[in-house]
């Protein structure tokens, strides 16, 4: 039996989780915020489910995007894994500046997560994020960098970027 985790009273669409946990929020906010999302004017049921596959405790804090009125929960103290998973979901979805607040905290993680945040900062071309794994990453060779999704810009930059390393 599904209980609901993230509930806006007058919302009118709910979302399940993989984990069966449901979320019920308004879809205007939904068709503001992201361009992955059907518009608001499709016609839902508001007794039908709209079921999907990220987790309860992502979508906990992905729901937080979509109301930017409200204050979002301490991100400093959210795992690399919950946040990681809330950028593949605002990426999938649509969300970018939930993906761009996403990329400032990932950060923190790139002594640890170097790799996997290279990958997402690749296939979504942040500059930052690249720049910042290209000390940690610096032993592997630019075919390997190429292959995480980096477009032939950043890889550019990344060989400035070790360039720059090297030089200090």
């Amino acid at each position: 039996m599904s209980s609901y985790c993230f509930l806006v009273k007058d919302g009118d669409v709910t979302f399940c989780s993989s984990d069966d946990i449901l979320f019920r929020v308004h879809k205007v906010n939904l068709e503001v915020v992201s361009t992955g999302f059907p518009p608001a004017s499709l016609s839902l049921d508001e007794t039908d489910v709209v079921k999907i596959e990220e987790n309860a405790a992502t979508l906990r804090l992905f729901f937080h995007f979509i109301y930017p009125g409200r204050p979002l929960p301490d991100l400093m103290s959210t795992s690399f894994e919950l946040i990681h998973s809330v950028v593949t979901a605002a990426d999938k979805w649509g969300m970018y500046h939930a993906m761009e607040i996403c990329f400032l905290y990932l950060r923190k993680f790139v002594s640890t997560h170097p790799v996997d945040i290279l990958r997402v900062a690749g296939r979504n071309d942040c500059g930052h994020l690249i720049a910042a794994t290209a000390p940690y990453l610096v032993h592997l060779p630019i075919t390997t960098i190429a292959a995480f999704g980096l477009s032939r810009s950043m890889c550019i930059r990344w060989v400035i970027q070790l360039f720059c390393t090297y030089d200090q």
